[in-house]
């Protein structure tokens, strides 16, 4: 295939434009976080900040959160897949690493079961950001669901990004089989994962639902705002890499 020089360089000239426009729009300057590499790191975790308050009075809150083993090319607050985590899952005494997702059932609620998709911390306390699909997901999720819940320090160690849960005395194995049909085929990526669920009874007892309702440091707006940037960033991210194929095809075939 012969390609005009010219016009390929015009091409591609045309097409960075296209992509710093995309990448300086309105919400361009939100940044979902830098990777926070460690020394035999059992999962990866990100940095970033969140700011809140007046322009010149602002709080800034540091924030660290362990995303899943299975993400693929962009991290996605929302992904399709179900969320993957390397846990070491404490049985009898004995501690093996292992591949895991984790559910969450909504107290009062056995219906409304959510797989975690991140593990936030802020000011030195852990929260599970849930992963939600279908209605009202995305910018909108807060509408009807709710989006985390604040839970045990014990369980992490950022030495090495680790996760432990003791079974039966803080998860719970759960068979596949009591998956309903969109989360059996969510799980295809990694069918062999553990399924494990965070005891009812902690999350009713000593830990609880960080909701719009619940002015615990006004943490709902922190973390919300946090999972929105998250979002925004990972729709920019889509969209350029949309807009970055389409150009090199069109350099490719001239279109």
């Amino acid at each position: 295939m012969k390609i005009n020089n010219k016009k390929f360089t015009k091409k591609i000239r045309k097409n960075n434009k296209k992509m710093k426009k995309i990448k300086g729009g309105l919400f361009g300057f939100f940044n979902s976080g830098s990777q926070n590499k460690k020394e035999n790191a059992e999962n990866k975790s990100y940095t970033t900040t969140i700011k809140k308050g007046p322009l010149f009075f602002r709080t800034v809150y540091n924030v660290e959160y362990i995303i899943p083993d299975n993400v693929y090319i962009f991290k996605n607050p929302d992904s399709f897949f179900t969320p993957i985590f390397n846990v070491n899952l404490v049985e009898n005494d004995s501690n093996t690493l292992q591949k895991c997702c984790i559910q969450i059932e909504e107290p009062g609620n056995t219906e409304r079961i959510k797989f975690i998709e991140y593990f936030v911390k802020v000011n030195d306390e852990w929260y599970a950001m849930m992963r939600i699909y279908g209605l009202n997901e995305g910018l909108l999720a807060a509408v009807t669901n709710i989006l985390f819940y604040k839970i045990d320090n014990k369980w992490f160690n950022l030495d090495k990004n680790s996760i432990t849960f003791k079974l039966d005395t803080d998860v719970t194995k759960i068979d596949k089989d009591q998956l309903n049909i969109l989360q059996k085929f969510a799980r295809f990526d990694n069918s062999n994962s553990t399924i494990l669920k965070i005891k009812t009874e902690l999350l009713n007892k000593s830990y609880f639902e960080v909701t719009k309702t619940n002015n615990y440091n006004n943490m709902f707006d922190i973390l919300n705002q946090f999972r929105d940037e998250q979002y925004i960033n990972y729709k920019i991210k889509e969209k350029a890499a949309e807009e970055a194929t389409k150009g090199f095809f069109d350099i490719l075939f001239g279109t």
